[in-house]
């Protein structure tokens, strides 16, 4: 799918017309090959984030969203490095990443969005959020929900030209959140949460569940369909 700013590649299934639209959005994907090396190419090499969409049947359209630069040849257009790595979280990745969901909602003719990120595209699904007025619910999944917490706690350079979560709290105060955090996951642990729940008044309709024995990959996909349906039917 093309927008403004990139191609986007997008799975979809369809129930039925009309009803309720889930758009899962993928992590980072493949950014880094290690700590001091980027990758030439962000497509994930594994992922749990498709498993988890074929586990959904609950929506009436189910949509995987892949983030810029993954799955897309960079011969057709080009796609800067900058936008897996420092900048992954820019206002032009927000904006086409929204363009695409509207784009998906006028043609299932959905009346509804649920947004539901893993890690790094829970990031995304929290400022996607922020930028409309018709999402129902937010779910993250072992989100990154405040990248300066996070770089501060892994030693990491901070992600300039990215967009921070928390500092669009105010817009988000009457979206419904549930963020899932893994208890035993050291690289988004549950202080990378509370940083972002920080910046909302204690009244605000956010969910947290920390289970204790998931980490950042597990054991979301086995455990989808449960999770799906205790927080979303």
């Amino acid at each position: 799918m093309s927008t403004d700013h990139f191609d986007l590649r997008v799975w979809q299934h369809s129930v039925s017309s009309a009803g309720t639209m889930h758009v899962y959005i993928e992590g980072d994907g493949f950014a880094w090959v290690n700590r001091y090396q980027p990758s030439m190419n962000p497509t994930p090499v594994s992922s749990i984030v498709p498993a988890m969409v074929v586990k959904d049947d609950i929506a009436a359209q189910v949509i995987y969203l892949a983030r810029p630069c993954q799955y897309v040849s960079f011969a057709e257009r080009a796609c800067p490095s900058v936008y897996w790595m420092q900048e992954r979280f820019a206002p032009e990745v927000v904006a086409a990443m929204n363009q695409a969901v509207s784009q998906l909602k006028h043609e299932t003719k959905a009346q509804k969005v649920v947004l539901i990120g893993y890690s790094g595209g829970g990031a995304l699904a929290v400022l996607m959020a922020a930028k409309r007025q018709d999402v129902a619910t937010v779910v993250t999944i072992a989100g990154n929900l405040d990248h300066h917490a996070w770089t501060k706690l892994h030693g990491l350079s901070e992600l300039h030209g990215s967009l921070n979560p928390p500092d669009f709290s105010k817009a988000l105060q009457m979206v419904r959140q549930v963020h899932l955090i893994g208890g035993k996951d050291s690289n988004m642990p549950v202080s990378v949460y509370q940083a972002y729940r920080a910046a909302f008044p204690p009244q605000a309709d956010i969910t947290e569940q920390v289970i204790p024995n998931f980490d950042h990959q597990c054991c979301w996909m086995e455990r989808w369909p449960s999770l799906l349906h205790r927080y979303l039917n």
